[in-house]
């Protein structure tokens, strides 16, 4: 992903006609990818094409890529919320194996 947004910006500064399309999976990848820094990451993509477009019309962000960010958001939160979900079902687990342990040790201490 990295490598693909070093071609992307050296496409930006080029003078070659570079089509919007260029940066949507790039943008995609980032929404998609639920790193805590994604948001921050597709807001400025969506800067920096904001103001090249100022002197390359055809590179103003659209719908797809400004709507990213909410979903990168939304992709973050989900992320946060399987690894709390992973937390709390590994606790549950080990806290059933240290009951079902604990019975045993006290079985054993009984006899």
């Amino acid at each position: 992903l990295l490598i693909a947004e070093e071609w992307a910006k050296r496409a930006i500064s080029s003078s070659s006609r570079t089509r919007l399309d260029t940066f949507h999976p790039i943008i995609a990848a980032w929404a998609l990818c639920q790193f805590e820094r994604a948001p921050d990451r597709v807001k400025e993509w969506n800067r920096q094409l904001s103001a090249v477009s100022a002197s390359k019309p055809h590179l103003e962000p659209d719908l797809d890529t400004l709507s990213a960010q909410i979903i990168a958001w939304k992709n973050v939160q989900a992320g946060i919320m399987a690894r709390l979900e992973e937390r709390k079902k590994s606790s549950s687990e080990d806290n059933l194996n240290l009951t079902s342990n604990s019975i045993m040790i006290f079985a054993a201490a009984q006899n």
